[in-house]
C-alpha cells in the first residue's frame, strides 16, 4: 500500500506540473488505474487529493501549471471523479461540479476562473460522467454564455470551449 501511494504521488505530481499534452495523456492511464485501486480500498487519499487540487485551483498556487487548457489539472480531476464508485450517486462528483461552477462565476479570481472553465470542459465531455453531469448543464450554459462578453480572450476562449462541449452533451 505504501508503494502504491508513492507511485500515485509521483503520477499526481506529473499531472500537476508537466506541460506537454502528450506526456500527461500517457501518465493519465496509469493514474486512472491507481485511482480505481485506491477507491476500491476505500482509501481516504482520493478525497484528500480531490480537495487539495480543488483548493489549489481556487487559490491558484504556484505549483499549478498555467499552460494551455490548464495542462494536466483537468485530467487529474477527471481520473479521480470517473473512478469514484457510483454508490449514493457519486457525491464527490456533485460537490466538485458545484465548487467549479461557483468558482467559474467568481470575477475576482481570473486565473482560477479560467482553470475551472477548462476543468468543467473536460468533465462535461467525459462520457463516463454523462448521467451525473445532467443537473449542471443549464448552469454551465449560463456561465459559458456570460463569458462570451469578457474583454479577455482567455476567458472568452475557455467559455467557448465549454459551450461547445455542452452543445454536444445536449444533442
Amino acid at each position: 500500500p505504501q508503494d502504491d501511494l508513492t507511485v500515485g504521488l509521483f503520477l499526481r505530481e506529473l499531472l500537476l506540473k508537466v506541460r506537454h499534452h502528450g506526456v500527461f495523456e500517457n501518465v493519465l492511464c496509469a493514474f486512472i488505474s491507481f485511482c480505481s485501486t485506491m477507491w476500491s480500498r476505500k482509501c481516504e487519499v482520493m478525497l484528500e487529493w480531490l480537495d487539495d487540487v480543488l483548493c489549489g485551483v481556487e487559490t491558484c498556487g504556484d505549483d499549478m501549471s498555467y499552460t494551455r487548457r490548464s495542462a494536466g489539472i483537468p485530467s487529474l480531476l477527471q481520473a479521480i471523479l470517473v473512478t469514484e464508485p457510483c454508490r449514493n450517486g457519486k457525491p464527490r462528483t456533485r460537490e466538485t461540479f458545484e465548487r467549479l461552477l461557483d468558482l467559474s462565476e467568481d470575477e475576482t479570481r481570473l486565473t482560477a476562473r479560467i482553470h475551472s472553465l477548462n476543468i468543467l470542459h473536460t468533465l462535461f465531455k467525459d462520457s463516463k460522467l454523462a448521467e451525473f453531469v445532467v443537473p449542471f448543464i443549464g448552469r454551465g450554459f449560463e456561465i459559458s454564455i456570460r463569458g462570451f462578453s469578457s474583454r479577455l480572450w482567455s476567458l472568452r476562449n475557455s467559455s467557448t470551449m465549454l459551450f461547445s462541449v455542452l452543445m454536444s452533451r445536449m444533442f
